[in-house]
């Protein structure tokens, strides 16, 4: 077992808080480095490629795509939008 030195206030608003969560010291601080720094053990896992998948989830990613219009701008006006705003905000 490792130690972990804190000073006497910040140590105290840790106890404090635990008690208040009905936890130990020892429980929040684990949960909290748990929860911003990753397992070992963890898998990392890697995102295929749209052409690495079976056909049929290429069907379902492709349905979930943005359609765009006959003059290839997309139906919620985005390219407008963005094109307003860099011609205000530029001038």
């Amino acid at each position: 077992m490792a130690t972990i030195t804190l000073n006497n206030s910040v140590y105290d608003d840790v106890k404090d808080y635990a008690q208040a969560q009905n936890l130990s010291v020892e429980e929040l601080i684990v949960s909290l480095i748990r929860r911003f720094i990753p397992s070992r053990k963890q898998k990392k896992y890697k995102m295929k490629g749209l052409d690495e998948v079976s056909p049929d989830l290429q069907n379902i990613i492709g349905f979930a795509k943005p359609h765009t219009t006959d003059k290839g701008h997309d139906i919620n006006g985005d390219d407008a939008r963005s094109e307003y705003v860099s011609e205000k905000y530029t001038s």
